[in-house]
């Protein structure tokens, strides 16, 4: 089983950032209006040698570029697309999952 949690970014460095490995992903969203937190947590991932995966509007050689107005849906899209295909790859049943049934009859 993978863990994989979302949370606000300062939220960040007050505790789960310890929870992560070397070579263990991050996957960031880069928020046009807190770019000195993003900053700040940046720096404390790299100190620990993770990886860091960045969705932001500005874009770069290693994230996405997308306009402002339209970052909630396409802050979605790559997400979801990793989570299926980390589904797919490790054998889960992407379109039968366990308890579906019983939710869709009740």
């Amino acid at each position: 089983m993978t863990h994989a949690e979302g949370m606000q970014l300062g939220e960040l460095l007050h505790g789960p950032i310890v929870l992560t490995n070397k070579g263990y992903p991050v996957i960031l969203i880069k928020p046009a209006e807190a770019e000195d937190l993003y900053n700040k947590v940046v720096k404390s991932i790299r100190e620990r040698r993770d990886v860091i995966i960045t969705i932001s509007e500005d874009g770069d050689m290693k994230s996405v570029k997308t306009i402002r107005d339209l970052t909630p849906i396409s802050n979605v899209i790559p997400l979801q697309l990793l989570a299926y295909k980390l589904g797919v790859k490790r054998g889960f049943p992407i379109d039968t999952p366990p308890g579906l049934v019983k939710a869709v009859i009740v």
